[in-house]
């Protein structure tokens, strides 16, 4: 289980990378936001979505690694699934992880059709990549490392 997860960060990885290079820079405000090309739209949907998968797949991973070290899990929440992935050095901080998953959230319930909400996504979910790889790469770090593969 936890090599068919890490397998999919690591496509996603690939994504994420791609949808940021195909966006070329962020718009600034509203005016940019507008004039994007065609690529450019479709590269930041798909950026939105690769956000939106990474989240999921690093929080299947994050609810998988307490029961990989026999760690009891009666009556925990998201938030102590991200408290036991900073435990373990996988997340530089619960709270910013609880920020990503609420952005997933939104990105999967509510996509807004006024512009500048969908620019405010956008620049969450641009601002969203770095952790996102960062924890992913951790993650891969701590499984191999702590022999949790077999």
């Amino acid at each position: 289980m936890a090599q068919a997860i890490l397998a999919r960060l690591d496509v996603l990885i690939v994504a994420l990378e791609e949808d940021v290079e195909a966006l070329g820079s962020l718009p600034a405000d509203m005016v940019g936001y507008r004039a994007m090309n065609r690529s450019q739209r479709v590269a930041s949907r798909a950026l939105l979505k690769s956000v939106e998968q990474m989240e999921d797949q690093l929080a299947r991973l994050f609810r998988l690694l307490p029961k990989l070290m026999l760690t009891s899990t009666t009556g925990w929440f998201a938030q102590d699934y991200a408290n036991f992935a900073e435990k373990l050095g996988i997340v530089e901080s619960s709270f910013a992880w609880t920020a990503i998953i609420r952005l997933r959230n939104r990105l999967v319930h509510d996509y807004p059709l006024q512009p500048e909400a969908q620019l405010e996504l956008l620049s969450q979910a641009h601002a969203a990549v770095p952790l996102l790889v960062s924890t992913a790469r951790a993650a891969r770090s701590f499984v191999e490392n702590e022999g949790l593969l077999s």
